[in-house]
């Protein structure tokens, strides 16, 4: 069997390119790309990080630049903002501009302080330990 190109696109990379283009999310791009929903997330991950579809993302949106990179970020902000905003669309519509925007703003993140001042390095490693086994415990 010949060997394929790695430089050319198979036609379900082609269309995550397109899909991705629409909400920037790789999982999503994957299943209306034709990939299963089971594989999507691994799929996604796959092709946003292969350098043919990164350039075919950027040839498609044409931002070759960084500055047309920041121009597309500031227009999906405003696009979420308007969506958030609007009074004549279903509020899970609303929910989910909002929680977009709240995790492109870093605002989902749990974030932790951990004060050390004054402590041995003992009592250090006793605290991280602490704080990370009750992160673990939330994840499970």
């Amino acid at each position: 069997m010949a060997k394929r190109d790695p430089g050319k696109l198979t036609f379900r990379q082609e269309q995550f390119a397109i899909e991705y283009l629409k909400d920037r999310n790789a999982s999503a791009a994957a299943v209306r790309a034709g990939y299963s929903e089971k594989s999507a997330s691994t799929a996604g991950h796959a092709c946003i990080h292969n350098p043919a579809v990164k350039s075919k993302i950027r040839e498609l949106s044409g931002a070759s630049e960084p500055s047309e990179a920041k121009a597309d970020h500031a227009f999906v902000m405003q696009e979420l903002r308007r969506v958030a905003e609007q009074e004549d669309v279903a509020q899970s519509t609303k929910v989910r501009a909002l929680e977009l925007l709240a995790k492109i703003n870093g605002m989902l993140e749990e974030r932790v302080t951990l004060k050390t001042d004054g402590l041995s390095g003992e009592q250090r490693a006793e605290r991280v330990a602490i704080l990370l086994e009750r992160a673990r415990s939330r994840l499970d």
